[in-house]
């Protein structure tokens, strides 16, 4: 029998010869038998993770702690940002020029059309996935408000090694206690295909994704 008479046959057996929910419902098992957590080291994580991103056509840095601002002040340059807007919770440390800096926080949230005036922005993460190449948001912390991270057209998210995770199921268990948060999956800059099936960048977030990872 195959995938779709399978499919068939559990519809039917859930309704009745009146086309009405039968009083008997089938329940199927699902297997759970897949890897819930890595023996890989580190290291190995470190690098899937940036092989993987970099594999959706993101820009990948490996630094230590103490390149991460020249790193950052590289990405700048490079794609001639004028203004960058960051979150009120990011490290000082982070950043060392404050004259092209916007400050989205409590006390003042971005419009739209100011965000869309706006060259870059500069986050955090909450998580990241080197089986998916995959950068989790939370809208907390240095991450700041959900629509700062989609409007600007590049992206340049902070990742240090210790937020990555090698399986979905490990991410999955760190974030689920941000389940009620407006979570942000990011695989790679935003693109799609709906359209004659043409690669069109830019549409539900950021063209450009700089992901600089701290080792």
């Amino acid at each position: 029998m195959g995938d779709r008479e399978k499919i068939l046959n559990r519809i039917r057996l859930s309704f009745d010869k009146n086309g009405s929910r039968g009083q008997q419902e089938s329940t199927f098992f699902i297997s759970r038998d897949y890897n819930k957590t890595s023996v890989e080291q580190k290291q190995h994580v470190t690098a899937k993770f940036a092989e993987r991103v970099g594999q959706y056509k993101a820009n990948v840095h490996i630094v230590s702690r103490s390149e991460l601002i020249s790193t950052i002040e590289t990405v700048l340059q490079i794609h001639k940002v004028k203004t960058i807007v960051v979150p009120g919770a990011i490290p000082k440390a982070w950043i060392s020029r404050d004259k092209y800096i916007v400050s989205d926080d409590d006390q003042k949230h971005l419009g739209v059309e100011e965000l869309d005036n706006i060259d870059a922005v500069l986050t955090g993460c909450t998580a990241a996935i080197a089986q998916t190449g995959t950068i989790i948001l939370n809208g907390r912390f240095q991450q700041g408000r959900r629509v700062i991270s989609l409007i600007p057209d590049l992206h340049i998210c902070i990742v240090d090694k210790d937020q990555i995770f090698d399986l979905v199921p490990e991410a999955i268990t760190v974030i689920a206690k941000y389940a009620n948060d407006p979570l942000t999956f990011i695989s790679g800059p935003s693109a799609t295909s709906d359209i004659e099936l043409k690669r069109v960048e830019g549409v539900h977030g950021p063209r450009n994704l700089e992901v600089i990872i701290i080792d």
